[in-house]
């Protein structure tokens, strides 16, 4: 089953090496583990990203990741369960864009 919505919800950093290399949504998935407190107890990596660095600041952000164990059915804590992670590339910094001159112009 899909894993219920986290309370608090890890920050994906995207590698600054896969800037421009990576250009569109990426979707990474676990099989988590909640315990009863709410914290990730387990997971385990079974739908990689294109990047192994990619997937590395996924795995830190599943880290921070906590549920609501009092919104969960006590069954339903401790078992398996499948979390996406879809991560965006993020825009090109405004101030490294290619620039393009047309004939004639001349740049300062």
């Amino acid at each position: 089953p899909r894993a219920p919505k986290p309370k608090f919800v890890g920050q994906v950093e995207f590698p600054s090496a896969d800037v421009g290399v990576i250009t569109k949504e990426v979707v990474v998935v676990y099989r988590i583990v909640i315990d009863y407190s709410g914290e990730i107890r387990e997971y385990e990596l079974i739908q990689k990203s294109p990047s192994e660095d990619l997937d590395e600041a996924t795995r830190r952000a599943i880290m921070e990741t906590k549920f609501d164990p009092d919104s969960i059915a006590p069954e339903s804590l401790n078992i398996p369960y499948q979390y996406e992670i879809r991560v965006t590339p993020p825009a090109k910094d405004p101030g490294e864009l290619d620039w393009f001159d047309p004939p004639g112009s001349t740049q300062p």
